[in-house]
């Protein structure tokens, strides 16, 4: 059988003769080769040609076009179809990363398909030579591209392939417009699109024995964009992403602009305190996806004590975050130049900041999908598509959604998940089918997973079933569907508590899960009536002071809906005050915690405010679009205002990078410099790590081991001999000091502390002693100077708990950064 196969070449005069000699002793006969020189400027062709002329199944074709991989293959495919007398057409690289004597096999294969892969990720498939940063760049990159196109192919990517003439006639391929691996798969959804019948022969892909690889990060970012591309655009369109998401008809729809505004008012902040890491909450998630990289396991349980040092949450949001960081990871490592591993690995530990963007980013797209499901669920409960944009737009500006929506923490996913169990619970009591009831124990049992105190999920379900079931009360009674529900998302707690018991024990003393149980029932002796109305009077407040426009509207959306939609209102009510009492006996008071209640507070808030349009526009006068848009305003500019001055103190310096600048610009480097910092850090020498472990080996970071692997002419600058008395444990004599002399023998030259009260009640009473005979020579605090406080505000505390008005009075966020001399 006839076969042509196709070699691009650029700059492969060292592989290309013993290439082609081996393809000619492994291919069947009435084989031909079709080398294709795209100008190399080495001579390859020149040497092709030769041995062409005394060869007469070689055959070169150079080329005098634009270069490029896909324009190659373009004129190369072209020609063989313009030939007609082949019936297959091999692809395959010059470098002899792929081995001809799978040429036998891909025709085999060919026999009963029309496009045949040489893949590496089927069973017997296997790649060598290659690093782990290259693996995951390869693997990431082809379940990226299988995500979002779909395409049925375990290697998308691979360029060794057997391709049918006869239906290769049938694709467009002078189409594609993708170049590098994205010319291939972008190739094979045009034959997936027309069913082909594909397979793929598992091969053993080796890294290129001569030259050097043409990878860029063109390459790369072409292949982040132009899945969306195959996904999104018709075939063979030329419009850029950019002109269709633009596009007049995506964007009658005032949703898209509401999501789009969600985005441009949650992004400013994302980049909050880089490179010092600020947010609590946010190291427990992606220190232990890495570390589940680091021990190679998905169970946390077997290596207990390996993941407490950094792992304090249920286990669950580091698998998702860990599906985010691992392509994050490769394409870290492309970008840093593919350096040794262990150089590699040094280099994250001294800045994981490109991990925390990819951690930020993804919790944003989690707060996005949100405020889209908000819209959906208030078009059922409504009925109106109105509504469903002026809930949106409601939880778009809401100002608790907007400060947990761009740091890694658990309340956003957890708070996707309970939504998503309340909008599966829609279609519990309308029918006998077992779906809903699945789906919304599958929810709420991941929602309590990430956060227990979203068990409330299984409420509205609980409501569905037995308050606004339409089959008889006997049979809802005994009905086995809602214990069901309910055993599943108890299930799915169990499992994640056997793959990891101590994140369940996070509470002050928990040891144990049981321990953990008892203390917080334990606590519940104390509880009484008045301060339970109190704690709920508490939280109201809040919403007056940052929501007050939801909250009103959310409260005419509830009177207007209670007589037509009772099943939605009644577990409404029942959630936000259920919830609250959770938190009331089991927790404390969390004002962040109100983002659980503010999606339901939008879905009400939008359905009141579009009924009371309709009303006015119907009964009282014909609305015109100016009294509409003023009436608009009215309700939305306060919190968009809000919102604004947010995102403006976010983007300001924090004021411990202005400390850690001010350090670098005023001390001079290799000085001592002793201090009470929880969260800034200055590069430490190797003497001043040497003095962190001599006084306690505990406290020494990764980041400081990795310090200590460094050379001295690559050492990063400025460095300090830093003691920074916050890793230091009690009982020790460093953290015990009380007085200034102790350090000044020390030769320590400087004392940095930072705290977030006026009255420095959150400093050791250790530090306050050292501090009290020292001269202040510089403080960096988020008020203007001589500004009358209480507390400074950062993004990793209780902002919302604060006056509204202090968002006004300060001019950043940031603790206080004193620096005094010793």
């Amino acid at each position: 059988m006839a076969t042509r196969i196709i070699i691009p070449t650029y700059n492969e005069r060292e592989n290309i003769l013993s290439l082609i000699a081996e393809l000619l002793a492994a291919a069947p006969n009435g084989t031909r080769i079709l080398v294709v020189d795209d100008q190399s400027p080495d001579g390859t062709a020149e040497l092709v040609r030769e041995f062409a002329a005394k060869e007469p199944r070689v055959a070169l074709m150079t080329r005098s076009g634009p270069r490029g991989f896909r324009a190659a293959y373009q004129d190369a495919l072209a020609r063989v179809l313009a030939d007609g007398t082949d019936e297959f057409v091999i692809t395959i690289d010059a470098d002899f990363s792929h081995n001809p004597r799978y040429i036998p096999a891909l025709i085999r294969a060919a026999e009963g398909a029309d496009l045949v892969v040489g893949s590496r990720y089927v069973r017997g498939g296997r790649i060598e030579n290659w690093s782990i940063g290259r693996r995951l760049l390869s693997w990431g990159g082809n379940w990226y591209v299988r995500t979002i196109t779909g395409l049925p192919l375990a290697d998308c990517t691979s360029g060794f392939s057997c391709m049918r003439t006869e239906f290769l006639r049938r694709v467009p391929f002078a189409d594609v417009r993708a170049n590098g691996y994205a010319w291939w798969f972008t190739l094979r959804m045009m034959f997936w699109r027309r069913g082909a019948r594909m397979a793929e022969v598992p091969i053993t892909f080796t890294e290129r024995r001569l030259g050097t690889s043409k990878i860029s990060r063109s390459i790369i970012s072409e292949g982040l964009v132009e899945p969306w591309r195959i996904r999104l655009l018709p075939e063979g369109s030329n419009a850029s992403l950019a002109r269709w998401f633009l596009a007049p008809a995506r964007w009658k729809s005032p949703l898209p602009w509401i999501l789009l505004v969600a985005v441009l008012l949650r992004l400013p902040a994302i980049g909050y305190g880089f490179p010092l890491f600020l947010v609590n909450d946010e190291p427990a998630f992606i220190y232990g996806a890495l570390k589940m990289l680091e021990e190679r396991t998905l169970i946390p349980a077997l290596h207990a004590e390996s993941f407490r040092a950094v792992l304090n949450y249920p286990p669950l949001l580091s698998y998702f975050y860990l599906l985010v960081i691992a392509p994050a990871l490769a394409v870290h490592f492309v970008l840093a130049g593919f350096p040794q591993l262990a150089a590699w690995r040094d280099m994250l530990a001294l800045d994981p900041t490109f991990l925390w963007w990819a951690g930020r980013l993804a919790n944003l797209g989690l707060s996005i999908i949100l405020i889209a499901l908000v819209a959906r669920m208030t078009q059922a409960v409504s009925g109106s598509r109105r509504a469903g944009w002026f809930a949106a737009a409601f939880l778009a500006l809401s100002f608790y959604h907007i400060q947990l929506s761009h740091v890694v923490r658990h309340w956003m996913p957890a708070a996707l998940l309970l939504y998503l169990a309340w909008y599966a619970s829609f279609g519990i009591g309308t029918s006998d089918r077992w779906r809903p009831y699945i789906l919304t124990g599958v929810f709420a049992g991941l929602a309590t997973a990430v956060n227990t105190s979203a068990a409330i999920a299984l409420i509205p379900g609980l409501f569905a079933h037995y308050l606004f079931g339409c089959e008889s009360w006997r049979t809802r009674i005994r009905s086995v569907r809602p214990l069901a529900m309910v055993g599943i998302a108890v299930l799915m707690v169990g499992m994640t508590i056997l793959l990891y018991p101590y994140g369940f024990t996070r509470g002050e003393g928990g040891e144990t899960v049981g321990g953990d149980l008892g203390r917080r029932f334990g606590i519940l002796a104390g509880k009484g009536m008045g301060e339970w109305l109190a704690f709920l009077g508490g939280y109201a407040g809040l919403l007056l002071r940052y929501e007050l426009p939801l909250l009103a509207a959310a409260v005419v959306g509830a009177a207007i809906l209670w007589r037509r939609k009772a099943s939605f209102v009644i577990p409404a009510v029942v959630v936000a005050v259920a919830y609250i009492s959770f938190l009331y006996a089991f927790f404390n008071a969390i004002p962040r915690a109100l983002v659980f209640i503010v999606p339901v507070l939008a879905i009400l808030a939008g359905a009141g405010l579009d009924a009371l349009l309709q009303l006015v526009s119907t009964r009282v006068f014909v609305m015109r679009r100016g009294i509409t848009a003023m009436s608009l305003l009215a309700v939305f500019g306060f919190p968009l205002v809000l919102a604004l001055r947010y995102d403006m103190l976010a983007i300001r310096t924090e004021t411990r990078l202005m400390a850690r600048d001010w350090i670098a610009e005023y001390i001079s480097a290799g000085e001592k410099i002793v201090g009470d910092t929880p969260y800034l850090r200055l590069i430490n020498t190797p003497d001043g790590i040497r003095a962190l472990e001599a006084a306690d080996a505990a406290g020494v970071r990764a980041a400081d081991r990795a310090l200590l692997r460094h050379s001295s002419d690559a050492y990063p600058s400025p460095a300090y001999e830093f003691l920074n008395l916050h890793f230091i444990a009690r009982g020790k004599p460093e953290r015990d000091a009380r007085d200034a002399a102790f350090f000044r023998e020390r030769g320590y030259r400087y004392l940095v502390v930072e705290y977030n009260y006026r009255d420095q009640s959150d400093l050791e009473p250790e530090t306050r002693s050292l501090i009290s005979e020292l001269k202040l020579v510089q403080r960096f605090s988020p008020y203007p100077a001589g500004a009358e406080f209480d507390q400074a505000i950062e993004l990793s505390g209780e902002i919302a708990g604060v006056p509204i008005r202090e968002l006004w009075r300060m001019e950043r966020f940031g603790s206080i950064v004193d620096i005094y001399a010793l």
